[in-house]
């Protein structure tokens, strides 16, 4: 599961912006990805940390906040946050933490992240769109 973004969540310009089809399909994947590189240091400073990470088989050397990063889904006109190697890679654990389990409680940092940047993310694309598409 991604925390992802799309053009029918900014209002006027993301309509305009889509209305162009294809031809606006790179600036707009470009202006998402853009706001979503904004969440991404917020998300690695809500992502728990242990004081001492452990590695072996099958974890990674990094911590998972190490591990958040900004994609852009090619072709779609989609960007968004997700932990490096996706949902069953070494940082598996992640969608534990974000959704808990029967035994844990969750301790959410993708969504929480991405709230507290909606504001600056929506403005980060609309300015980007506008700059790119000259809306």
């Amino acid at each position: 599961m991604k925390t992802t973004l799309s053009l029918d969540s900014f209002g006027e310009v993301g309509a305009k912006a889509k209305a162009l089809g294809d031809a606006a399909n790179v600036a707009a994947a470009n202006a998402l990805l853009k706001g979503a590189q904004a969440i991404v240091p917020a998300a690695q400073a809500k992502a728990p940390r242990s004081l001492v990470h452990r590695t072996g088989r099958k974890r990674s050397p990094l911590h998972l906040a190490d591990r958040i990063v900004a994609v852009k889904m090619d072709g779609k006109g989609v960007a968004g946050i997700t932990v490096d190697g996706g949902p069953n890679g070494t940082s598996f654990y992640w969608k534990y933490l974000e959704y808990g389990t029967v035994k844990l409680a969750a301790r959410p940092f993708f969504r929480p992240a991405a709230l507290e940047k909606a504001d600056e993310v929506s403005k980060i694309v609309q300015e980007s769109l506008k700059d790119e598409l000259g809306l």
